[in-house]
């Protein structure tokens, strides 16, 4: 968040917000925390009681297109399968201010360390039965986005891929990237 400069972002959507973790490092009025638990909701009211949380389904946003100027999905997209995660990156897409919006998002990879025991265990046990290799995810990312791009990160001892994606200016042809795109940003 700090290394995105999220926090001085304008308007944040929080996208599988859970329970609210993140929604500190951010002004109240600037974020909107979405999550289809209503107890995660519930819990999450409970912690930051002024910020803005909602029960809903990530795959059918009740937000007017381009409402946002960060879409942050931590953690998420691991839990669904493909279409799903499609149907989620394509509303993030939408509700996104259109050509200034940015996308970011990090997910968990299988460990980049042959190794890494116990991050290998801790994958094994979590409750995401979609955690992708770093390519797959970011062919999810470009089959919606444009100027992909994407860093690793580890946290303890699991690892993660960040990926950032800016909002397509306008138009169906802007927010379709081709298929050349998408094999170009995923090689």
């Amino acid at each position: 968040i700090q290394h995105e400069g999220l926090a001085a972002t304008g308007r944040i959507l929080d996208l599988g917000c859970g329970t609210g973790v993140l929604a500190g490092q951010f002004h109240p009025t600037r974020y909107v925390g979405i999550d289809p638990n209503r107890r995660y909701v519930e819990r999450a009211l409970q912690r930051h009681p002024h910020h803005r949380f909602l029960a809903m389904d990530g795959r059918r946003l009740s937000f007017e297109t381009g409402s946002f100027d960060a879409v942050l999905i931590s953690g998420v997209i691991h839990h669904l399968p493909d279409q799903d995660a499609a149907a989620v990156l394509a509303e993030a897409r939408r509700v996104l201010k259109p050509g200034t919006g940015r996308l970011i998002m990090w997910e968990d990879v299988p460990s980049r360390h042959p190794l890494n025991v116990v991050g290998r265990l801790v994958h094994q046990f979590d409750l995401g039965e979609h955690i992708r290799p770093a390519e797959a995810y970011l062919r999810l990312v470009a089959s919606a986005f444009d100027q992909v791009r994407s860093y690793p990160m580890s946290s303890g001892v699991c690892d993660y891929l960040v990926i950032t994606a800016q909002a397509p200016v306008s138009g169906d042809a802007a927010a379709q990237p081709s298929e050349a795109h998408a094999r170009a940003v995923c090689g």
